[in-house]
């Protein structure tokens, strides 16, 4: 969450090493060593077999510089990444509100 919050959407590549299909994802120092590196890219998703030891080992460290971290060109409008909970107290919220005001909106004939 903090990655998607401190970059901009010029912070994102295009890249098929991470899977061996392309996909937008945030660029990290992963994807910028394996593109420098000039190694080729393995068939799809056998790219992905290959690096796991990679990815697992990031994820545990919780290193997202090589973890594959998915992401859209729009991650820089991103001003705040909520829980689930706040999510869902802020859809009742909401909902209460729109509800409180409908009888005065609907006129029964």
């Amino acid at each position: 969450k903090k990655s998607l919050l401190e970059r901009g959407g010029e912070a994102t590549t295009v890249t098929d090493a991470i899977t061996g299909l392309y996909a937008r994802a945030l660029r990290n120092t992963y994807t910028e060593e394996y593109a420098a590196s000039g190694a080729p890219v393995l068939p799809a998703l056998v790219q992905s077999s290959a690096a796991k030891d990679i990815f697992d080992a990031a994820l545990a460290q919780q290193n997202g510089e090589y973890y594959p971290m998915w992401s859209g060109q729009g991650v820089g409008l991103i001003h705040d990444l909520p829980g689930a909970g706040e999510v869902v107290e802020t859809i009742v919220r909401e909902a209460r509100a729109v509800l409180e005001k409908l009888p005065a909106r609907v006129k029964l004939s």
